[in-house]
Parts: structure tokens; C-alpha cells; sequence
């Protein structure tokens, strides 16, 4: 437990924050497709990840799951997944947890601000 712990926080010590430039209104960003290589956070036992998020510090509670595709950044091999969404109804923090075949536990991401879905008229 004290490994996943330890794991987690040095990986979220390191991760670094994108400033985005200023925009004058004659400036629009172009519109591009973007493919991200990330970097997951594992463990062979996905409970210690679980025992992270809804430890005392978190208190997410399951909320949702489901199955997803995984397509590594590396070799684009795609790997099935079934998908965990916690959260937590005070903080609005979320996670969303992966576990593959193999039986690893992967953190896939992880938010704040979490409400319901509000139709947008650009999507």
C-alpha cells in the first residue's frame, strides 16, 4: 500500500501544467486532431489503486463501468479494458480506473468538477 501511495504522489509531483499562450480575437487556434502518448499509472494488484481513491483523502465511490479499447501510444496494439468510474458526490473529484486481461490496474485519468452533461451547440 505505502509503494502506491508513494507511486502515485512522486507521478503527480512530476506532472508538469500546460500554460496556454493568449489569444487575440483575430488569433484562432488551428483545429487539428491530436494524439497523446500518456503515462498510466499500474499496478499488478488493482485493488491498491482502488484503496487510492477511495481512501480518506478521496472518498470516491464507484459510479460507473464499462468496456473500453486501449490503444497503446508505443505500438498500436489495441488492448480490451473494463473501466471503472469513482467519484465523489462532495468534491466533484473524479477517477476513471482500467483493468486489462492480464489483471492490471491502471489509472487512467483523473478530475474534479465532475456534474451532469449540458448539451453544447459545437458538438
Amino acid at each position: 500500500m505505502f509503494r502506491v501511495v508513494t507511486g502515485v504522489i512522486l507521478f503527480f509531483c512530476f506532472v508538469t501544467t500546460a500554460y496556454a499562450q493568449d489569444i487575440t480575437p483575430d488569433q484562432q487556434p488551428e483545429k487539428t486532431s491530436k494524439l497523446f502518448p500518456i503515462m498510466l499509472q499500474c499496478d499488478s494488484e488493482p485493488k491498491k489503486i482502488f484503496d487510492v481513491v477511495q481512501s480518506e483523502q478521496y472518498k470516491e465511490l464507484p459510479f460507473g463501468s464499462g468496456k473500453v479499447f486501449v490503444r497503446s501510444a508505443v505500438t498500436g496494439q489495441i488492448f480490451n479494458a473494463e473501466l471503472y468510474m469513482l467519484m465523489n458526490p462532495d468534491t466533484r473529484s473524479f477517477s476513471l480506473i482500467g483493468i486489462f486481461g492480464d489483471g492490471t490496474g491502471c489509472l487512467m485519468m483523473t478530475g474534479n468538477t465532475f456534474s451532469p452533461y449540458k448539451k453544447r451547440n459545437d458538438l
